[in-house]
């Protein structure tokens, strides 16, 4: 993507670049960087997405010394639910999206 913008800021289709060759060539680097990065961030975005649904699920009831704990790598997750009922001295861990007592 860089050498592609470079190469078309340097061909200066509308006459804008700087005469002296130094200064054009600074100018159309500096154009191809920030296309360069602009694609760069719109193919990450694409790639990762808003439109892959994540899910971490906890509903937790800890009674008594109980105690309930919820541990996820899920990156903004769509939607969050655990079903537990823990009572006495349990100890339930959630990793991950799945139930660990």
């Amino acid at each position: 993507m860089f050498g592609l913008c470079f190469g078309v800021a340097r061909l200066d289709p509308f006459d804008w670049l700087p005469q002296k060759d130094s200064d054009a060539v600074a100018v159309a680097a500096g154009f191809a960087a920030v296309m360069a990065t602009a694609e760069l961030a719109f193919g990450t975005w694409w790639a990762v997405g808003d439109g892959q649904r994540r899910s971490v699920r906890q509903q937790a009831r800890a009674r008594d010394r109980s105690n309930v704990v919820q541990e996820s790598g899920v990156v903004n997750p769509h939607e969050v639910n655990q079903d537990i009922d823990a009572g006495g001295d349990a100890v339930v861990r959630q990793i991950g999206g799945r139930n660990t007592p």
